[in-house]
């Protein structure tokens, strides 16, 4: 059977750690968050498992009220439309979608200005960002109303060992993530771990999956982070160190005899319940920071 095993305690060099208490799992929602479509009611008594951590900056500036229109505009109206957020084989679909929408409730005499949240999700090496473990990860931002940009390299990467890969990724990775703009939530496992370079270099939140930190320019990178990220891997896993996972990170989820796939010896359905296990971690992880702000 897997262990999981949470690593709770404050860094000083990660946003907003060793900050004061928060509204988070199992508390009270925000005022409004409904409307907002912001945050799905987490359900109640469920435990908190990380450190209180403040919250990643927000993007945008808070809404404004306005005075009630028509009465038959009983309704929210959402303006602009999404546009097409997936990417394949290295080409990026600009989207045309701001960071804010308006949302207009005139029966209710409000309008409040949201800010959108997006994921970017960076693949391993052998499969793409529909692999069970990004793809869940993925719908776990989804589901808290982000847009998720999936991407899929574009050509042969180099020997994933050497230190050219780390610039490698970054000139995959990097115009898509200028594209969408913001702060985007960077989701990458094994290979894609190396874009923890440009997460510190642009204060970016993360989760990383079976990151590469055996590795000393992934390890350097994530010292250097500024904004709070989770790390997933397993015992079993060649390139995980459990001990240099925890001094990195309080957001830890180590998983007893996961191999780099996250799999685990016996019955199939046990390496399926690792996987609802970092789905659960990955919630909790985006429950803890507070995103999308």
């Amino acid at each position: 059977m897997e262990e999981s095993r949470y690593a709770a305690h404050s860094q000083p060099n990660h946003e907003g750690a060793g900050g004061g208490p928060r509204v988070g799992v199992g508390g009270a929602e925000p005022a409004n968050a409904h409307a907002r479509g912001l945050r799905r009611p987490s359900p109640a008594g469920v435990r908190r498992r990380f450190a209180d951590v403040p919250p990643v900056a927000p993007l945008d500036g808070p809404g404004d009220m306005a005075s009630p229109g028509p009465e038959e505009d009983r309704k929210a109206l959402v303006n602009p439309s999404t546009a097409p957020s997936s990417t394949s084989h290295g080409q990026p679909l600009r989207s045309t979608r701001p960071h804010r929408t308006v949302i207009t409730i005139p029966g209710w005499s409000i309008r409040k200005v949201v800010c959108m949240a997006d994921a970017v999700v960076i693949p391993g090496g052998r499969f793409g960002p529909g692999a069970p473990l990004l793809m869940y990860a993925g719908d776990v931002a989804e589901q808290r109303g982000a847009t998720v940009h999936r991407y899929s390299w574009s050509q042969e990467f180099p020997k994933p060992d050497e230190p050219e890969i780390e610039s490698w990724v970054g000139g995959e990775i990097g115009p898509l993530i200028d594209t969408v703009g913001g702060r985007p939530l960077l989701i990458g496992k094994s290979l894609g771990t190396n874009a923890a370079t440009i997460a510190a270099k642009r204060n970016l939140p993360a989760v990383w999956l079976t990151p590469l930190l055996t590795l000393p320019w992934v390890d350097g990178a994530l010292g250097r982070a500024t904004a709070p990220f989770l790390l997933v891997g397993g015992t079993a896993d060649k390139v995980w160190d459990g001990g240099i996972a925890r001094r990195l990170s309080p957001y830890v989820l180590e998983v007893e005899g996961a191999d780099h796939g996250m799999y685990v010896p016996g019955p199939l359905t046990e390496s399926v319940a690792v996987l609802s296990r970092v789905v659960a971690a990955v919630d909790e992880f985006l429950d803890a920071i507070g995103w999308p702000s």
